[in-house]
């Protein structure tokens, strides 16, 4: 069906609109203009869809990341194409799905490190795993952090084995991500490993 038939059918529709205009958005011929006429239509997975289409506008992009629903919000951030200074501006959201968004594509080592200290453990793993988070923030983590998913994003970027350690000595716990991530730290202690290994067995 050719496309801005489908688009015609689809307006409209009771109660399914935005399910039809999310399938809709996925067609290989959609428009830069039919996706921004759908990034404000209810539904946040429609606009999610959106904002990581690379023919969709910078403009339209910057829209959503205006919008009162978090989801896109967080999905205009995910895409990567938002000015920096923008990003920013959300660093400090109520919304954890938000803050998540900003710590992974942040550039701003300040702001990195700020969410790296973060209340919500998702947004201290977003954090870590950024790679332009400080070493020496990540290097704290390894001490006073205790969530473990946190921990097993940290194990991942240590280089210092005697901080490897104070990590594997904090498991408590059967976590497969975090013994396998001391497992496969080349910088890991044979004591660190055996550690896991243990863990890992329970």
């Amino acid at each position: 069906m050719p496309l801005h038939k489908a688009h015609d059918l689809t307006v409209g529709v009771r109660d399914f609109e935005w399910q039809l205009g999310y399938v809709l958005c996925l067609r290989e011929d959609i428009t830069p203009e039919l996706l921004d006429y759908w990034a404000w239509k209810e539904g946040g997975w429609t606009a999610g869809q959106i904002c990581q289409n690379p023919i969709t506008k910078l403009e339209t992009v910057m829209k959503c990341a205006k919008s009162s629903d978090y989801y896109v919000v967080a999905s205009a951030i995910h895409s990567g194409r938002l000015p920096q200074p923008v990003v920013e501006e959300f660093a400090d959201s109520n919304n954890v799905r938000v803050r998540q968004a900003v710590a992974k594509v942040s550039t701003n080592p300040a702001i990195l490190g700020k969410l790296a200290e973060d209340a919500d453990p998702e947004v201290r793993v977003a954090a870590v795993l950024n790679r332009l988070t400080d070493a020496s923030i990540v290097d704290d983590l390894a001490l006073k952090e205790e969530n473990l998913d946190v921990l097993a994003c940290v194990a991942k970027r240590l280089t210092d084995t005697k901080l490897l350690d104070a990590v594997a000595g904090k498991q408590n716990v059967k976590h497969a991500a975090l013994s396998k991530d001391i497992m496969e730290n080349p910088n890991s202690s044979d004591a660190a490993k055996v550690a896991a290994v243990l863990w890992n067995s329970h």
